[in-house]
């Protein structure tokens, strides 16, 4: 009994919110790809195209926060 509130009450209302999520992770991917993608540029002319284990390291902490950041912005805005 006490279940039958949050059961979705028809298959279209669940593919909507799937959507929406698959969606929303999506952008989220590609927003993230973008970011790497333009780090990886700049590292590369910074370095000279030389990846040693320092440049990886240093991009790593670099890309991990801008996913992090572009995460939440997507997010907000998949929220309003």
């Amino acid at each position: 009994m006490y279940f039958n509130q949050f059961r979705i009450l028809n298959k279209f209302d669940a593919l909507m919110y799937i959507a929406i999520v698959v969606f929303s992770l999506l952008t989220v991917v590609v927003d993230g790809i973008s970011v790497v993608v333009k780090l990886l540029k700049v590292v590369a002319v910074v370095c000279g195209k030389v990846f040693d284990s320092f440049s990886v390291i240093t991009l790593l902490m670099l890309v991990v926060p801008c996913i992090t950041i572009t995460f939440d912005w997507s997010l907000l805005v998949s929220t309003v």
